[in-house]
């Protein structure tokens, strides 16, 4: 979706940026890390124009910025600051819609836009809708803040240091809830950060930048196991065992591509999902994503031998096994080797469906163990 090549800034002598070429997916978490004056927060925000490039090119989705009006692309791509840039005279439900408005959204449309978007951070609409940005506590403030950013649905998120300023307890809190939501709302994000522990925590690429130039590009796995350089290393730290003494959880056996279904679907509907994905089970969600139980084609094919016809909500089997994300993986696949089901649902902390863990993923792992990948 976004696309560097050979992307160039001087200011006078000091050159901030010296032929930056990357590449980053739809959908894809990239954090920029580097010390202080390597060049990150100069690419982030060439990428919605407030600083231009002296040379070099960058494309979405294949179209070359430098064409776009700065306006309409700036109000096209989410923006998050570490200063929270909450209009003060604004309350929260004025805040987050004021994009939107800009945008030519009508009422009634910028209206749901805020009670989604509040729900999404489960922040209350009667709670905290009429509030202004002082009437609320700086994480408050700064889960607003990358509220409005999403309210237009923009593709891509800019974040600069959003979380830098907050007290641990706070930013961890936030680090998994933006998690959370790109997993959900599948945004592009792009985020700067000074910290390795965060990077290593949020991001599906890491992008190490030194004196302009992008050192290394790699997921947090493959820089904590191979580390391009000494400096790089330097901001690792001692983490060298971590990936091998860590105990290993649910979620890294997790296959997310899953076969879904809201309750209110008909028999005929949901027969037809089957078919089409080659399954004989739905995991059936509610409309917020809460992992409610299954469905199976046998329990479906019963009920029209009868002659009934409803919706797959009075299926639902809830003795499905689950396990939350962080569960320990050799206990989730104890339990699963003595259910009789062939696979585990996996859940979030706040019980919406993340994937699901098969025997077949169990077979790999123990596979791998005994052969090698």
């Amino acid at each position: 979706m976004i696309d560097f090549q050979n992307v160039r800034k001087s200011y006078d002598d000091t050159k901030v940026l010296k032929g930056i070429n990357l590449n980053i997916k739809d959908g894809e978490f990239a954090v920029l890390i580097g010390p202080s004056g390597c060049g990150k927060t100069t690419t982030l925000k060439t990428i919605n124009r407030l600083i231009e490039p002296d040379s070099g090119k960058i494309y979405i989705d294949g179209q070359d910025i430098s064409t776009f009006d700065p306006v309409k692309l700036r109000r096209s791509v989410g923006y998050v600051i570490q200063q929270i840039g909450l209009f003060p005279n604004m309350t929260v439900e004025e805040n987050i819609g004021i994009v939107p408005k800009l945008l030519k959204y009508e009422e009634k449309e910028i209206d749901k836009i805020v009670h989604e978007m509040l729900e999404i951070a489960e922040m209350d609409y009667d709670e905290y809708a009429h509030k202004y940005p002082y009437e609320m506590s700086g994480g408050q403030q700064q889960r607003v803040g990358v509220l409005r950013a999403l309210a237009a649905s923009p593709p891509i998120v800019l974040m600069d240091e959003p979380f830098g300023a907050l007290d641990p307890v706070t930013r961890t809190t936030l680090q998994n809830e933006i998690v959370e939501l790109q997993k959900k709302l599948k945004k592009t994000i792009v985020f700067v950060t000074h910290d390795m522990d965060e990077a290593i925590k949020i991001a599906d690429n890491i992008v190490f930048m030194d004196e302009g130039e992008i050192i290394q590009v790699a997921s947090p796995e493959e820089m904590l196991t191979n580390p391009k350089n000494d400096l790089i290393r330097s901001f690792m730290g001692d983490r060298s065992s971590d990936i091998e003494n860590q105990p290993q959880v649910v979620d890294d056996f997790m296959y997310t591509n899953i076969s879904t279904a809201y309750p209110d679907y008909s028999f005929k509907k949901a027969i037809g999902l089957m078919a089409r994905k080659k399954v004989d089970t739905l995991i059936v969600k509610d409309r917020d994503e809460t992992f409610l139980g299954v469905v199976m084609i046998k329990d479906i094919n019963h009920k029209l031998k009868s002659g009934e016809k409803s919706t797959i909500g009075s299926l639902i089997r809830t003795d499905i096994p689950t396990a939350y994300s962080n569960t320990n993986a050799e206990e989730s696949f104890n339990e699963l080797m003595e259910s009789e089901y062939d696979y585990i649902v996996v859940l979030r902390a706040n019980n919406t469906l993340a994937g699901i863990v098969t025997q077949t993923n169990i077979a790999k792992s123990l596979a791998n163990a005994v052969w090698g990948e």
